[in-house]
Order: C-alpha cells, then sequence, then structure tokens
C-alpha cells in the first residue's frame, strides 16, 4: 500500500513538472539587403528571429515561476527559469492626465519584468509585454542581448515580435548605435556591460 501511494505521489509530481515547462520555440523570418547590411555595420555576429510575443507574456506573466525552454533560432536554446520582479519603487505612480489644478493618476498595473536563471547557472533579466521584449541572458559564451529589430534599426514598421540576439563582445565600435534602453534614454554611444545589465534591470 505504502509503495503504491508513493508510486502515485512521485507520478504525481513529475506530471506537475511536466505541466509546468513551457516551451517556445523562434522561427526564421526574411530581411531585405538593405536591413542585413545595416546589422553587419552594428554586430560582427548576430541571429535575427520571430516569436509570438502573446504566447510568451501568457506564459511568464501566470504569478508563478515559470520554466521555459526556449529555442532561438539555429543556434541558442536556453533553459530558463524566470519569475517576476517588480522593480518599481513603492512611490512609483503612472499620471493619467495633468491640470494646473489636478494630477490624476493610474491604478499600479502588472510588473512586467522578470527574473531568474539559465540551466548552467547565469542570470536572466528580461522586461516581457505582449508586444515589447528586452533583455539579457548570460552564457558561457558571455553575455547575449535580446532586442527588437525596429529599435536596433530605428524602423517603427518592422513588427514588435521580430528580434534580434547577440552578445555583447560582437557589437562593433559604431558610433550612434542606439538599443531599446537607449531609444527610452534618448542617448546613443556605446555601452559597458555593466551599463546593459544596469538598464535591463531598471528599464
Amino acid at each position: 500500500m505504502k509503495r503504491q501511494l508513493l508510486f502515485i505521489l512521485l507520478f504525481g509530481i513529475n506530471f506537475f513538472l511536466l505541466q509546468a515547462q513551457h516551451k517556445l520555440k523562434g522561427s526564421d523570418i526574411d530581411m531585405n539587403i538593405g536591413q542585413l547590411k545595416g546589422l553587419d555595420n552594428l554586430f560582427s555576429e548576430f541571429e535575427v528571429f520571430k516569436i509570438d510575443l502573446v504566447k510568451l507574456n501568457t506564459i511568464v506573466s501566470n504569478g508563478n515561476e515559470t520554466q521555459l525552454d526556449w529555442q532561438i533560432g539555429n543556434k541558442h536554446q536556453y533553459s530558463l527559469s524566470l519569475y517576476n520582479k517588480d522593480i518599481r519603487s513603492l512611490s512609483y505612480r503612472e499620471s493619467l492626465s495633468v491640470s494646473d489644478t489636478n494630477i490624476e493618476f493610474k491604478p499600479v498595473g502588472k510588473s512586467k519584468t522578470y527574473r531568474g536563471q539559465t540551466g548552467d547557472g547565469g542570470f536572466v533579466r528580461l522586461t516581457i509585454t505582449h508586444d515589447f521584449i528586452y533583455g539579457i541572458i548570460e552564457t558561457k559564451n558571455g553575455l547575449m542581448v535580446i532586442d527588437q529589430l525596429k529599435y536596433v534599426l530605428n524602423n517603427k514598421n518592422i513588427p514588435s515580435n521580430q528580434l534580434i540576439i547577440y552578445s555583447y563582445k560582437d557589437v562593433k565600435q559604431t558610433d550612434g548605435f542606439c538599443d531599446t534602453v537607449d531609444k527610452v534614454f534618448e542617448k546613443t554611444g556605446n555601452k559597458t556591460e555593466t551599463e546593459i545589465i544596469q538598464r535591463a534591470t531598471t528599464v
């Protein structure tokens, strides 16, 4: 009887773990010569892909720690453990309207920032919504940056789900390169690895 109970318990745990493991696969995208040339001017090596951002946002925003098996293109595959980490201060407010006599604030929405680690123990920092993603994944080969092509190429017509992944060490010393966070802060120029980490955890 005890063996039967133990078997049922172990089966239930394994079933739960399998259910909690999510899979996400990026797919290839077609780019024109001008776009590829623009990326070649910025990076010595990179990979472009597209994902279902709505699906990813649904997966990670369930309120629990998320186990995600993420295949990005042909070269990158990561087993990630992610949890929501609200990095906003207790005094954070988002204004709705401002007038001379009245300031209204929106209700504070759900946190969109996530932390975690890879299966190899590297740290992960991601900001994710249904139409936005930016962040970093620490690997044995260095710091990988995930960004949206429309910000890297400064082209708002590129769909939000088209992304680029590149290693920090593969960024060429190109004046004026702006990633997503540079656009937010309206800042250009080369970045140190420390700056990328800080920005990915605070955007």
